[in-house]
């Protein structure tokens, strides 16, 4: 099976990924004001030489105990269906 054509590139859109990159926009924000596929941005923005601010990523504080980090933190059991923490069952 043949692979479809890739969608040109207008004149108006590279403006918008120009702007954007510019701006410290990330290549899924330019894709979705341009209703391309992130691949297709990030394509695009290095055939430009322009530079894409990355996703942030949230990070504990390296001053954060064992005892506080949130993947020690018990599930709730109270929601609703019985859901119970790390296996236990009834």
């Amino acid at each position: 099976m043949k692979r479809p054509k890739a969608k040109e590139w207008t004149d108006e859109e590279v403006r918008v990924l120009t702007t954007m990159a510019r701006q410290k926009s990330t290549a899924c924000e330019i894709a979705s004001a341009l209703g391309r596929h992130i691949a297709s941005v990030k394509r695009m923005s290095n055939e430009f030489c322009l530079p894409l601010a990355k996703k942030q990523t949230i990070r504990e504080p390296s001053n954060v105990t064992d005892g506080m980090r949130l993947s020690s933190v018990e599930p709730c059991t109270s929601l609703k269906g019985g859901i119970l923490p790390f296996g236990e069952t009834d």
